[in-house]
């Protein structure tokens, strides 16, 4: 009876401890290919601006994030400060996602959304998600004018 309820013991940690590995794996799995990177740059003037209009607090760099550090932020009080330069990131990652889930129910969205965060703060430069934020905009921008017509 010990021995099943070490053995028992044992597999709960180790879900434990893999289980934001585990769920940063299947949401990348959700994910159909990644983004592309930008064509265009950005100059250290736009960056300051698209950073204060994303509401990042801090100097314009974006911080690296695994899983865990996900978690321990989505956990985290309100209060509490986030990993610099996630709205920015986000805001790539949801443009991307919309239209590139295999499976696009909520509990996937969110799952994915991390994953593709996380990958996308590891995998970019401050600059290429900067520059990438510039592009969406100026596509939005260029659509909602094009709707208006």
């Amino acid at each position: 009876m010990k021995k099943i309820i070490l053995i028992f013991f044992v597999v709960l940690v180790t879900l434990i401890l893999a289980g934001p590995w585990l769920l940063y794996a299947i949401g990348l799995t959700n994910v159909s290919g990644r983004p592309t990177l930008p064509i265009t740059s950005v100059t250290d003037e736009e960056a300051k601006n698209i950073w204060v209009d994303l509401k990042e607090t801090g100097s314009v760099r974006i911080t690296k994030i695994g899983p865990w550090d996900y978690i321990l932020m989505v956990l985290a009080p309100s209060t509490q400060k986030k990993p610099v330069g996630m709205h920015a990131t986000w805001f790539v990652v949801s443009d991307y996602n919309i239209n590139q889930l295999k499976n696009k129910n909520m509990l996937y969205w969110h799952i994915s959304g991390a994953a593709m965060t996380i990958w996308l703060s590891r995998n970019w430069t401050t600059e290429e998600i900067l520059s990438k934020v510039k592009e969406i905009r100026k596509k939005n921008a260029e659509s909602t004018y094009r709707d208006r017509e």
